[in-house]
C-alpha cells in the first residue's frame, strides 16, 4: 500500500530537482556571455550527453522513448562533426565547464532509478533541462558574438534545438 504514495513522492522529488537544478543552470548560465571557445565545449557536452542518453533509453525506455534518443543522438553527432570542423577553422580549443559535466552525469544516472512511465517522464524532463540550458548557452552568445563562424552555427542551431525541445514537452505532456 505505501510503495504507489513513497513512488509519487520520489518521483515529484526527481521532477522537482531536475526543475532547480535547471532553474540553478539558468541562474548561474545567465551571468555571463560565453566565449567562442566556451560554446563548442559546451556543446560537445551537451551532445555527449546526447549520445550517451541512447544507452538509458535502450535499456528502460520505450519504442518512443528510444526513437526520441537515435534521433538525437545521431543530430549531436552531426553537430559534433560540425564543432570539431569550426573549432579547427577558429583555431581554438574547447572550454568545457567543470561543473556542468557532474550534473548532466547525476541526470542520467537519476534515470536510471525509474522503469516504466515513471521512466518515460523523467526522460522527457531531463531532456528539456539539457535543452533549455544548451538554447540559453545560444541565445546568450548570440547577444554578443565574439566570432562569426561560431555566431552562424549558433544561430543555426537554435531552430534545431527548440524544435527538439517542443518535442520533448510534447512527449511529457502525452505521459
Amino acid at each position: 500500500m505505501f510503495k504507489i504514495p513513497i513512488a509519487l513522492l520520489f518521483l515529484a522529488g526527481t521532477t522537482q530537482l531536475a526543475t532547480s537544478r535547471a532553474e540553478s543552470d539558468a541562474t548561474i548560465a545567465a551571468e555571463a556571455t560565453p566565449a567562442a571557445a566556451e560554446v563548442i565545449g559546451e556543446l560537445y557536452e551537451f551532445d555527449r550527453f546526447q549520445q550517451d542518453a541512447i544507452e538509458s533509453a535502450d535499456a528502460r525506455g520505450n519504442q518512443e522513448i528510444r526513437a526520441f534518443a537515435l534521433a538525437h543522438a545521431d543530430a549531436a553527432q552531426k553537430r559534433d562533426k560540425a564543432l570539431t570542423k569550426i573549432r579547427e577553422q577558429v583555431n581554438t580549443d574547447p572550454a568545457f565547464d567543470r561543473q556542468a559535466r557532474p550534473r548532466r552525469a547525476d541526470r542520467l544516472t537519476a534515470l536510471q532509478t525509474f522503469d516504466g512511465p515513471d521512466y518515460v517522464r523523467n526522460f522527457y524532463t531531463v531532456e528539456i533541462v539539457e535543452h533549455r540550458s544548451a538554447i540559453a548557452l545560444l541565445q546568450r552568445y548570440l547577444a554578443s558574438p565574439d566570432n562569426e563562424t561560431v555566431r552562424a552555427f549558433a544561430a543555426e542551431q537554435l531552430p534545431t534545438l527548440y524544435a527538439a525541445l517542443e518535442d520533448a514537452e510534447a512527449g511529457l505532456g502525452d505521459e
